[in-house]
């Protein structure tokens, strides 16, 4: 989540400084393979257990999901 709102805290600076900013998207909703890291490193906004493909909302994913909801960035990050 630290990640996603230092991206978004940027989206935000952007949008103060003039920018035209009309979307953004998280890299990726749900973990998975990645060529140069393989399944070690985690970019999704849900986790995947890759043995049960069980997948659990992170807290990066409510962070997200809230944004959208609120069609805005908050001003408190």
């Amino acid at each position: 989540m630290i990640i996603l709102k230092k991206y978004l805290s940027a989206v935000k600076k952007s949008i103060d400084d003039g920018a035209k900013v009309k979307s953004y998207f998280a890299w990726t909703f749900m973990d998975n393979f990645e060529w140069a890291l393989g399944f070690e490193k985690r970019f999704g906004i849900v986790h995947v257990d890759f043995k049960t493909l069980k997948r659990t909302p992170k807290k990066s994913y409510y962070f997200f999901k809230k944004l959208v909801e609120q069609n805005s960035i908050p001003f408190d990050f």
